[in-house]
């Protein structure tokens, strides 16, 4: 399938077409006209930014992933992209989180990267302290931009952590895409996707995390939620969710147990 990956390129980046465009092309045996001047460039800058680009058809690509709806037809990868294969749980929450809520994301995530790869957005919160919870174990950040904006801001330095550490930056945009509101809800597929179950640690009813919690659901992947303080508004999405069934973590002995650790 080699012949593909410039062809998906090329009409992921150059034509701009979506991605159920592109795969009725590709089965269709429809591939444009490539200039191969630019396409050459493309490659070139990645190069430069020791990015790694795997494509839908590559042997490289994350098996799991082509499960989830939508699949990203183009990766883009900085770090061990390794571990993007490997067995991952997904930790996800609010970016507006207490000191409960980063002390356990931050415990929880490590206790589990003993054996799993823990993989989250990146976001201010919960998301961080997931990351560095797991970080020397290596984790995998995925993001809702360009794959060379360390987004947001104040994670400039996590961004770099985790690529020291052999972990993993992920994204289904090139380098240069700005920061869009629409992306970031795309993004949490992918994390689905990597993930053999999703963890949520404080959300709000109406939040990202809710979100990605839904789109496992339907996915068939576990979710499990921890509880947290009746009067926060950061837990009523994670204490709804336990409410409409997903599995509650108690404690750290209960955490272990349910992951096998």
């Amino acid at each position: 399938m080699e012949k593909y990956k410039n062809a998906i390129i090329w009409m992921k980046e150059f034509l701009k077409e979506s991605n159920k465009s592109i795969m009725i092309n590709i089965k269709k045996n429809r591939i444009p006209l490539i200039d191969k001047t630019e396409i050459e460039k493309f490659y070139n800058n990645l190069k430069e930014k020791n990015i790694k680009v795997i494509t839908y058809f590559d042997d490289e690509y994350p098996n799991k992933l082509r499960n989830i709806f939508n699949p990203p037809l183009v990766l883009y990868a900085i770090g061990n992209s390794e571990l993007l294969k490997k067995d991952s749980v997904g930790i996800v929450g609010s970016r507006k989180c207490s000191e409960y809520g980063k002390n356990i994301a931050y415990f929880f995530s490590k206790i589990l990267s003993e054996k799993y790869i823990i993989t989250s957005g990146m976001a201010y919160g919960i998301d961080t302290y997931a990351h560095k919870g797991s970080l020397k174990n290596g984790t995998i950040a995925v993001l809702g931009c360009g794959i060379d904006i360390p987004y947001p801001k104040s994670n400039y330095d996590l961004y770099y952590q985790i690529i020291k550490n052999n972990g993993c930056i992920v994204s289904e945009y090139a380098p240069g895409t700005p920061v869009q509101p629409f992306r970031f809800p795309e993004r949490n597929r992918i994390i689905v996707g990597l993930s053999k179950s999703i963890i949520v640690i404080e959300a709000a009813k109406k939040s990202g995390s809710l979100i990605t919690a839904k789109l496992a659901l339907e996915s068939g992947i576990d979710v499990y939620a921890v509880p947290g303080d009746i009067n926060r508004k950061t837990s009523e999405g994670t204490n709804l969710l336990i409410y409409n069934g997903a599995i509650p973590i108690i404690s750290e002995n209960n955490l272990k147990e349910l992951f096998n650790i």
